[in-house]
């Protein structure tokens, strides 16, 4: 796992992406569950920017300036996720994010208590522009923050 603070060096662009994201314009998605069918507490909101090699019309002004500072061969998938705060830490189900070899990008928007937690014991906290890159085929799973209204991250899964 690797972990970089401060992953969007410009910090104007990176507060451009956190003040759209974060603002009412953008269109989040209502997801009944979290990391699969299995997990019918959770819910969230997503966005897929890039999904089955189509991308939407978000995708340029949100995925560039991450996507330029990762070195990748394929592009398998980019999600904007909002997650809501709750009242109490929901820890969802353990997942890998496809059945592929790949490597995972999770950049966090804004600061927060949510985390990411790996099933070797290890987590990964929200703070905004930190990203954390590691391998697809470790289990992860999202945990809710209960300080701010809503935790949003970006994830990329590629090759």
């Amino acid at each position: 796992m690797n972990v970089i603070k401060n992953f969007i060096e410009d910090s104007n662009k990176f507060k451009q992406l956190q003040n759209f994201l974060t603002g009412p314009d953008f269109p989040w998605f209502f997801q009944n569950s979290v990391a699969g069918q299995g997990d019918t507490k959770g819910f969230y909101f997503t966005h897929n920017l890039f999904v089955n090699n189509k991308s939407t019309e978000y995708f340029n002004s949100i995925a560039t300036p991450i996507l330029g500072r990762l070195k990748f061969d394929h592009l398998i998938r980019v999600r904007a996720n909002c997650y809501v705060n709750t009242g109490k830490v929901d820890k969802h189900k353990w997942h890998v994010d496809g059945p592929e070899n790949h490597q995972v990008a999770l950049l966090s928007i804004n600061n927060c208590n949510g985390f990411t937690e790996f099933e070797n014991g290890d987590k990964c906290t929200s703070e905004e522009n930190k990203i954390v890159l590691f391998d697809g085929k470790i289990k992860h799973r999202s945990c809710t923050q209960t300080d701010k209204k809503i935790r949003i991250n970006i994830n990329i899964n590629f090759v």
